[in-house]
């Protein structure tokens, strides 16, 4: 069978995350709630272009915090095993 490339040809979705993110999608983006992630050492940007008095946060940030926490366990793949 012939495999088709033209336009109606099947493409993966292209997921695009912006680089800057409200508090909410920033939670959500690393797994947590709100009210955690304000407790987390984490930069955040006051008056974002996002507007006058939005907080935001760098998904650049949020990715260097969440490896962080991979290297502090030791390594990326590394199963907690409770002490075992």
């Amino acid at each position: 069978m012939k495999q088709s490339n033209g336009p109606s040809a099947a493409r993966a979705p292209v997921v695009m995350v912006p680089r800057l993110l409200r508090p909410a999608m920033a939670a959500q983006y690393l797994g947590v709630s709100v009210s955690r992630l304000a407790e987390l050492d984490i930069r955040r940007i006051r008056n974002s272009p996002l507007g006058r008095g939005v907080v935001a946060y760098d998904r650049l940030d949020l990715d260097a915090f969440a490896d962080s926490l991979s290297d502090a366990a030791g390594g990326a793949g590394q199963a907690d095993t409770g002490g075992w």
